[in-house]
């Protein structure tokens, strides 16, 4: 079960959930649990950085398209953004879009 403090910000805050990976058996578990919460008030923005296993294989590689795919698809229903790429990239992008906006903030 999911704390009430922890419940309680899904629905009353911005969430940014980082380094997860598609094979996370909590992120799944999150992801589930965002549902109810999300339907009842879908304002609140959340995005999820995901970090995709290395394929090793043509199977691998075509398997995981087919699972960012769905998970993309099934966070897009619930107004979730995600991210594919490590964490190391995603901090080095928000950092630079961040310094943008805060030079025209000015």
């Amino acid at each position: 079960p999911i704390p009430p403090r922890i419940q309680q910000s899904f629905t009353h805050a911005s969430l940014l959930f980082l380094g997860y990976r598609l094979t996370d058996l909590e992120f799944r578990v999150l992801l589930r649990s965002l549902k109810r919460p999300l339907k009842l008030n879908p304002r609140r923005h959340i995005s999820a950085q995901v970090v995709g296993d290395e394929p090793a294989s043509e199977a691998e590689l075509a398997r995981l398209a087919k699972v960012q795919n769905y998970l993309s698809g099934y966070c897009k229903s619930f107004q979730i953004t995600t991210y594919w790429g490590t964490t190391r990239q995603f901090l080095l992008e928000l950092k630079q879009r961040w310094t943008a906006f805060s030079k025209n903030a000015r």
